[in-house]
This record gives C-alpha cells, structure tokens and sequence, in this order.
C-alpha cells in the first residue's frame, strides 16, 4: 500500500495486485468508544484510530470492507488502484457527515440510511 495525495486528498492506492476477498491490510491502533473523524468501527461499540485507514475515502462502489479488524477486497484490485470504503456502510454514524461528490447524498453513517 501506498499513500498519494490526488487533488487535495489524500488516499491509500495498492501496490500489487489483489483478489476478490484478498486481504489488504490489518487494522491496528488504539480503540476507542465513540467515532472520531479518522477512526473505523470495527463493532457496535468500537473504533480503532489505524494510521493508514484514516486515508480511506468514500466511494459509493467501494474496493474494501471491513470485517473485524480486516481490510478486505470487494473485488479484484491492480496496482495503483484506491482503496475505499462506503463510509454509509462501515459506520453507524459518522463524526463528520458530508455530501458524496459520485452521488451528491448526505453520507451520514448506515443508521441514517432509508430504505424505500
């Protein structure tokens, strides 16, 4: 894995080549209670503050999950592709909600999510 900055943001792009449920890397850090604006919940109570996960950005077709403290492939990855998350899928709430630049939603976290 790498970090890049690409216009203005900084994200994690891979280095090698992945397959479907590869994983990418392991979660590591400190836990906390409650979300912080870089942390990743790993359970209904739990945040790990990860040095690279905190440069994981929104995708609504994202190329991870997260299962635990794993970092997986949705799909197969090449090199110097992004990794990236659908922030509305990993977190029950996000610190810092913002509007998607794929879709234009209010990325809010998966409680604030409606289903029609």
């Amino acid at each position: 894995m790498k970090l890049v900055q690409h216009n203005g943001k900084t994200g994690i792009y891979t280095t090698q080549v992945y397959k479907k449920g590869e994983l990418l890397f392991e979660l590591r850090g400190p836990i906390k209670a409650h979300p912080t604006p870089t942390s990743v919940q790993i359970s209904q109570h739990k945040h790990i503050e990860d040095a690279y996960a905190q440069f994981i950005n929104h995708n609504c077709s994202p190329s991870a999950s997260v299962i635990g403290r794993k970092v997986i492939a949705k799909h197969d990855l090449k090199p110097n592709e992004q990794i990236t998350f659908d922030k509305n899928e990993m977190a029950d709430h996000l610190q810092n909600p913002f509007v998607c630049s794929c879709c234009g939603k209010l990325i809010q976290g998966k409680k604030h999510l409606v289903f029609k």
